[in-house]
């Protein structure tokens, strides 16, 4: 058969090969697999059927005609779109390149590194009529200002790509504002997942992040939460009791203990009913009902004082001892302070603990003399809720007391102690932890201690596992925010998660001393 007058030639340079792909590594594998699906669509098919169909004439057939394509694939291999950056200035030959990388679709994952921010990758792609045929492939990224990319990035799970991303604008610009973008937006994603942290919702509430706020709000109805989780409200000035007093009056019982936990130290009235209520109940256990006598020392109306009074002769020892603090009033001086002081021989260890923690918080320094005991007290009870009540004073008398503490055979009173010394400012304080710093004391005890180390032996100290987070934690409290910085994202890809959470939390919330 001869073929038509009219059919076209084909190009001049139809013999020439089809120019290599020259990107390496995990790009050009990829790119040379996808152009491997396009190739014989564009090449054998297209192209061929305009050489032998379509005139000589015909403009699709016009040898430098060539379409640049802006062309998105999904995670999943999927084409999402594709349109036309640079046209041929032909709407046909256009439209061919566009249906045959869609027909191509869906190509293979595309590597996570070569992803753009939206989680999609990018590319441009020529189809052309000559030689070149449809090898013109090339990735690009679109990236998005840092605070909006890393909230993208972990919600999609790249947080590898965040890292990279923090690090990058760590060494152009330094630690701020690139690692407090990554804590806002590692600590609000955590809070979506299945076990959120309080200490992430404490941390974002207070630099005014509304997902902590949010979350802290969400914690007050659980037990192992509403506590701390009310202390980081009541320092934003957050009423607590309309937020907790459907759930006080007729929760399931852990949703009580948790609404009763949250008004402890709140001194709000108009809950005050509803913790009477909570005490008077026999049905419920007697932590629950210890909570709301906690909560009930706290308010200063008739009612509430005299529940409080009634719960000193309860027959729980919970309650008793729930009480005893409930009715010591800070600084309220040496009367109060007697009437603590038979408690601390009673046979029960919470009784003891409960009046010797009254015992301080009543008479501060005055109170001292009065707890010879715990040097010879077996239950570590009572030294640690001595150890608690002392790391809120800051006089050298408290401090010594505790560094006594530090002495004692019990590993419990020994952490207690250590940690109220770590909580306090005061020169004498200090003077005590740095005791604690010796290579051969117990790791733990040492931990606490590093925030009295000279600054300059903190990056040495940081490349220990165990001390890692402690030492870091200890240079934001030096103002070393660059050192520390450097330690965590180095750090965090071997970090646990829970960790992870505590260092980025200490980012933004550890204060310099």
């Amino acid at each position: 058969m001869i073929a038509p007058a009219s059919a076209a030639a084909p190009p001049a340079d139809s013999d020439q090969p089809e120019p290599s792909l020259t990107a390496v590594g995990a790009e050009g594998d990829y790119l040379r697999a996808a152009h491997g699906r396009v190739h014989p669509r564009w090449t054998d098919n297209f192209l061929m059927l305009a050489t032998r169909d379509l005139p000589a004439t015909s403009p699709i057939n016009l040898a430098s005609r060539r379409v640049v394509l802006a062309v998105a694939i999904a995670r999943d291999g999927r084409v999402m779109s594709a349109q036309v950056a640079e046209s041929s200035s032909h709407p046909e030959f256009d439209q061919a390149a566009v249906e045959v990388l869609r027909d191509a679709s869906p190509f293979s994952a595309p590597p996570s590194a070569l992803l753009s921010d939206d989680g999609n990758l990018h590319l441009l792609w020529a189809f052309a009529r000559d030689s070149r045929r449809c090898s013109g492939v090339t990735s690009t990224k679109k990236l998005d200002p840092l605070d909006v990319a890393l909230p993208r990035l972990l919600a999609g799970e790249r947080q590898q790509e965040a890292l990279r991303r923090v690090a990058s604008a760590r060494a152009a610009q330094g630690a701020e504002p690139s690692v407090s973008l990554l804590a806002k937006a590692w600590l609000a994603a955590s809070l979506a997942g299945p076990s959120p942290s309080v200490r992430a919702a404490i941390a974002l509430a207070q630099v005014d992040h509304p997902a902590g706020v949010k979350a802290l709000e969400s914690m007050l109805n659980r037990p192992e939460t509403a506590a701390d989780a009310a202390a980081a409200l009541r320092a934003r000035r957050v009423l607590l009791c309309p937020l907790v007093k459907d759930g006080l009056a007729k929760g399931a019982e852990p949703v009580r203990h948790a609404a009763a936990l949250a008004l402890s130290d709140a001194g709000e009235e108009t809950c005050s009913d509803g913790l009477i209520s909570l005490f008077n109940n026999l049905n419920v256990s007697p932590d629950v009902r210890g909570a709301a006598v906690r909560s009930l020392g706290a308010i200063n109306t008739p009612t509430a004082k005299k529940a409080v009074s009634a719960a000193l002769k309860d027959p729980a020892p919970t309650v008793r001892a729930s009480a005893l603090l409930a009715s010591a009033r800070p600084g309220a001086g040496r009367p109060a302070m007697l009437r603590s002081l038979p408690s601390v021989h009673d046979p029960l260890p919470e009784i003891r603990a409960a009046a010797a923690a009254a015992i301080v918080r009543t008479g501060g320094d005055a109170g001292l003399g009065e707890l010879y005991f715990l040097f010879k007290e077996k239950d570590p009870r009572p030294a640690e809720a001595v150890a608690r009540e002392l790391g809120r004073l800051s006089t050298e008398e408290s401090a010594r007391f505790l560094a006594r503490l530090l002495k004692r055979p019990d590993p419990r009173v020994r952490l207690a102690a250590a940690v109220a010394l770590a909580s306090r400012r005061d020169s004498t304080a200090r003077d005590a932890l740095r005791s604690l710093l010796d290579p051969a004391t117990d790791l733990e005890l040492r931990a606490h201690a590093l925030v009295v180390s000279d600054p300059a032996s903190l990056p040495a100290l940081a490349q220990s596992k165990e001390l890692g987070p402690w030492a870091y934690r200890a240079m934001l409290a030096s103002r070393d925010r660059d050192r520390a910085a450097d330690w965590l994202l180095a750090s965090f890809p071997e970090l646990p998660a829970s960790t992870r959470v505590e260092v980025l939390a200490d980012w933004l919330t550890v204060e310099a001393r």
